[in-house]
């Protein structure tokens, strides 16, 4: 069987994340579990086939920053979370069809992506600054040239979210750009979860395709079950509900919205789900 170099790259990546979030990662708050339930397992799901990442929009990705590269006056680029290597990825890879090294800086408030994150910048012969930080926490001073995201509204509330284009805004230079995907689901406005059936769904897929890959991952259907339930049990999602809130969320913060595309069909469905085919709007915002 051929095994794509993405997939050696996760199955490198993935045994050392498992090990390292069990210190790692925090408890999000005082009562509740540590965040290991998503990273810890994070390249595994990928590998498995059950969880989707930038890669499904990277020609989008690729094609902007990419033109961002080539005017070279884009060179401080800011990763707004992340749940793995991946947008470190498609970054350096933009910028080196642009002939280009950019400086990167990526802020997640856990400290397992950031570990991946700079695993993969040295198996890159890149350096990279990490900041294990909420992103309305952080602190650097502005003049970022380019903040790159991916599906990050979905971690804060409708409520939350003026705060965090504002802190966007104050970290980017005038002119500076925002640049993310993020999924839209019409007319969904409150937070998202697994549902009973979705739970036994979404476990029963992911040991499907652990039995196809047992020989090469060593994983067992019941450890793949627990890591299943725990995922559906812990995950949650705030939707965004349409494109006119996307596009306002930043009109109203100070930002110019030079492009916005939708790709994909919306699925009429609740709760969370991984459908790459999902309608997922692509955005250019500049800071006015």
């Amino acid at each position: 069987m051929l095994v794509s170099s993405e997939e050696l790259f996760l199955r490198k990546c993935a045994p050392l994340v498992l090990r390292e979030s069990v210190e790692l990662c925090q408890p999000v708050s005082d009562s509740g579990p540590t965040c290991s339930w998503y990273h810890g397992v994070w390249p595994y799901f990928r590998i498995l086939g059950v969880v989707s990442s930038p890669w499904v929009q990277s020609v989008f990705y690729l094609k902007v920053l990419q033109e961002l590269a080539e005017t070279e006056k884009h060179p401080r680029v800011l990763i707004s979370g992340t749940s793995d290597y991946v947008m470190l990825a498609i970054v350096l890879n933009a910028y080196h069809r642009a002939g280009s090294f950019p400086e990167v800086t990526v802020v997640d408030r856990c400290k397992t992506p950031l570990l991946l994150n700079r695993w993969y910048a040295e198996s890159s012969s890149v350096e990279i600054t990490t900041t294990a930080s909420n992103l309305l926490d952080y602190s650097e001073e502005g003049n970022f040239d380019v903040i790159c995201t991916h599906s990050f509204l979905g971690n804060f509330s409708p409520e939350q979210r003026p705060l965090l284009a504002t802190r966007w805004r104050e970290l980017l230079r005038e002119g500076g750009k925002v640049v993310t995907v993020n999924r839209i689901r019409p007319g969904i406005h409150t937070c998202q979860k697994f549902s009973r059936q979705m739970t036994e769904d979404f476990v029963a897929r992911l040991v499907r395709a652990g039995r196809e890959k047992q020989g090469e991952l060593g994983l067992t259907p019941q450890l793949l079950e627990d890591w299943g339930r725990a995922y559906a049990k812990n995950y949650q999602s705030y939707p965004v509900a349409s494109l006119e809130k996307f596009s306002a969320l930043f009109e109203t913060q100070g930002f110019r919205v030079n492009s916005l595309n939708v790709e994909g069909n919306y699925l009429d469905t609740t709760g969370p789900s991984a459908s790459g085919n999902a309608m997922r709007a692509h955005m250019v915002a500049s800071r006015i």
